[in-house]
């Protein structure tokens, strides 16, 4: 009797993924380590964790999520358990803002250049322009200080989308 080989992809998660999982969880939730640096992660899975990002970018995630705690990474070491919740979104949403900055310079650039663009490619371009106009504002230093004080107003709880809206165009 042979077996069928199926074409299906598999969603267990890998031996290495549960190694670095296990690892992440011991040494930061129960040794309280600072840093569980990459060499050590790398000896756990007996090859370098730098070239498998995706193994370890899985177990990070598995921890965070069942552990409810969140991992930042330390440059150049490793990884470490961080309660600096507004930093890590902060970092977010610069990194946001730059890459929309770039692909409207880009984008804009490009188009300017090109005379045989369609209307309706110009109204599609345009449209995703106003959108990642508007992370770009609503991102920038100035406009977080003032809704860093309208939220401070509301006793620190998070602002409505609607409301955060109406508060940039005004």
């Amino acid at each position: 009797m042979s077996e069928t080989v199926s074409n299906r992809p598999s969603f267990e998660k890998s031996v290495d993924r549960q190694i670095l999982a296990a690892l992440l969880v011991r040494r930061l939730i129960t040794d309280k380590a600072e840093v569980v640096g990459y060499s050590e992660m790398s000896l756990a899975i007996g090859r370098s964790v730098q070239k498998v990002r995706g193994i370890l970018a899985g177990a990070r995630k598995d921890v965070e999520a069942e552990h409810c705690v969140l991992l930042a990474t330390v440059r150049g070491a490793g990884l470490s358990m961080t309660r600096r919740y507004s930093g890590v979104l902060y970092d977010t949403s610069q990194s946001i803002r730059r890459k929309s900055q770039r692909a409207i310079t880009k984008t804009l650039r490009a188009a300017s250049a090109d005379e045989d663009i369609s209307n309706d490619e110009r109204i599609a371009m345009n449209t995703e322009v106003s959108v990642l106009g508007v992370i770009a504002l609503c991102t920038g230093r100035q406009s977080l200080k003032r809704l860093e004080t309208k939220v401070a107003a509301n006793q620190a709880n998070q602002l409505p989308t609607a409301e955060t809206l109406k508060f940039f165009s005004e």
